[in-house]
């Protein structure tokens, strides 16, 4: 009997449809892959750089003002109202010229005060050092005295004694000259000890005194002094130019009377991003360019207090200043930070701010297109940047802004 044999076609033909499917979603996915997303720029709305090699230096472009090379600010000392200015603002004064009183009456009242006890502590410790000496003069008179008895007495012995020998005189008195010339002797040591101790208790007393009148006359000089102070003289030569008062304000303690400014010559106090503090050094050099010549300056004190996310940096001019420079004036300085080093260098541009120099579109040969590349930027001034990785010298680079098209991946360039 013939069997019938099935055929297994329906299973090649369900193996064909999952290959075709296999094969349909692999171009799929190629394809995906291979797109990139593009976008349409006029080459006049774009910059180019080209990579090259040659000398890199690391600036930093600050701004400055010009200053005096030296100023004095006035303050008030001692406080109270303006009786008197005797000086206008803008005008040349000597050290030491007043400039303006003060009245105080409460203050000078003080001052008379202090000095009236001061004179009375003055006026006790020299009845003190009277008194000492006046007692030193006592006790050296009366050893004049005993030293005197003394000898009158053994003058008196001495005559006595044949007289006694011979009996006109009786021995009872004779003995009682001896006791007496013997208690003088004694009274004569003690006063003489008394006398030592005496001086030395005199002369540690007069120091006390002399450090006490010493410091009580300091005070007094200085409370002279401070009454002075109601008077306010010029601390340096040079042009006062600032003096905002009037008379009959009132001033405290520590408040601003004005300012004098050396008019010698000038220097550049600029204000630096707080990110470069440790970066700017005194000694550094600085360069800015005034009718068309450049001039040099260099760092002379750098302030490490930080205020408004800066801090401050004083500058020297190496020459002299420009003749037309005056207080105030602005200036644009590029202060160098490194010393030149050769790189592969592009052009410094908007592109940074909008990649943050992590990536850059890079132009096709064929100058057509330009593909977006991942790189490695090194330091950086305002005019070119460092390239570490990722753009080969010759090559061109979009430098300008990429705001426009930041999403994309590459640009088709008209």
């Amino acid at each position: 009997m013939d069997r019938k044999i099935l055929t297994k076609k329906p299973k090649k033909k369900l193996l064909i449809s999952a290959a075709v499917l296999l094969v349909g979603m692999w171009g799929y996915v190629k394809i995906a892959k291979t797109s990139v997303s593009s976008f349409k720029v006029e080459s006049s709305r774009i910059s180019y750089a080209q990579a090259s090699q040659g000398q890199f230096t690391e600036s930093l472009p600050i701004y400055g003002l010009v200053a005096p090379v030296k100023s004095v600010f006035l303050d008030t000392v001692q406080g109270g109202v303006i009786d008197e200015i005797l000086i206008e603002e803008g005008t040349m004064v000597e050290t030491g010229q007043p400039i303006l009183k003060f009245k105080n009456t409460s203050f000078e009242l003080q001052v008379f005060s202090q000095e009236a006890r001061i004179s009375e502590q003055l006026d006790i410790n020299a009845n003190t050092r009277l008194s000492l000496e006046q007692n030193r003069l006592d006790i050296h008179r009366k050893l004049n005295n005993i030293e005197l008895d003394v000898k009158l007495k053994k003058r008196e012995i001495e005559r006595t004694k044949p007289l006694m020998k011979r009996g006109y005189v009786a021995e009872n008195h004779y003995l009682n000259l001896l006791d007496e010339y013997d208690q003088l002797i004694k009274s004569l040591e003690l006063n003489r000890e008394a006398e030592t101790q005496d001086e030395e208790i005199r002369i540690r007393k007069f120091s006390q005194l002399a450090e006490s009148e010493k410091r009580l006359n300091s005070h007094l000089e200085v409370i002279r002094e401070s009454l002075e102070q109601l008077v306010v003289k010029a601390p340096i030569t040079g042009q006062i130019t600032s003096l905002p008062v009037e008379i009959g304000e009132l001033k405290k303690v520590g408040d601003r009377l004005g300012q004098i400014d050396v008019m010698d010559g000038y220097k550049v106090s600029a204000f630096v991003d707080s990110f470069y503090l440790s970066r700017v050094e005194k000694g550094q050099t600085a360069y800015f360019v005034a009718d068309g010549v450049q001039k040099k300056l260099t760092v002379k004190k750098v302030y490490s207090e930080i205020n408004d996310g800066q801090f401050q940096v004083d500058l020297d001019f190496v020459d002299t200043a420009p003749e037309h420079f005056v207080r105030g004036q602005n200036i644009n300085l590029e202060l160098i930070l490194s010393e030149p080093q050769q790189a592969v260098m592009i052009d410094n541009g908007g592109f940074f701010q909008d990649t943050g120099g992590d990536w850059v579109f890079v132009v096709d040969p064929d100058g057509k297109t330009a593909t977006k590349r991942p790189v490695k930027l090194g330091k950086r001034n305002n005019k070119k940047i460092v390239v570490l990785e990722g753009i080969e010298l010759g090559e061109r680079v979009i430098v300008s802004s990429y705001s426009d098209f930041a999403g994309v991946d590459q640009l088709v360039i008209n």
